[in-house]
Parts: structure tokens; sequence; C-alpha cells
């Protein structure tokens, strides 16, 4: 099934003339299938496999939010 759909994806990829994504998808392969290693039941529970990353994503819509609050502090005082 997942052979099927990836070869599938490669296609698409292909048909729509994006290369790089095509040689980054093939490349990053070994990657991109890690989460079959682990037992079916744990597949819909992997959201991240990077904790870094969302705390780093965190951090920035925290930022976004306190960038506008402070604006507009600095234009009602």
């Amino acid at each position: 099934m997942f052979n099927f759909a990836w070869k599938n994806l490669i296609r698409v990829v292909e048909l729509k003339g994006k290369y790089k994504l095509r040689e980054w998808l093939e490349d990053s392969y070994e990657e991109i299938i890690t989460y079959l290693n682990f037992p079916p039941e744990h597949w819909m529970k992997i959201k991240c496999t990077n904790i870094l990353e969302r705390l780093i994503e965190e951090l920035r819509k925290r930022e976004r939010c306190i960038r506008i609050y402070l604006m507009r502090i600095a234009v009602i005082g």
C-alpha cells in the first residue's frame, strides 16, 4: 500500500514539473518512512518527531501576539 502511494506521489510531482521536490523526496525517503518502524497503533499519535521544532513554533506564535499587543500600547500610550 505505501509503495503504491509513494510511486503515485513521485509521479504527480514529476507531472507538475517539481524536479527539486522529487529529488528531495528521493533523498529523504529513509527519513520520511521512519515512522513505519513503529507499531501501526502508534502511527496516528506521531505528530512531531522534532520536539525542538515544536517549541520554536510555539515561541514564534507567542512572539507575534506580544508584538501586536506592544504596538497597540505604543499607539494608545
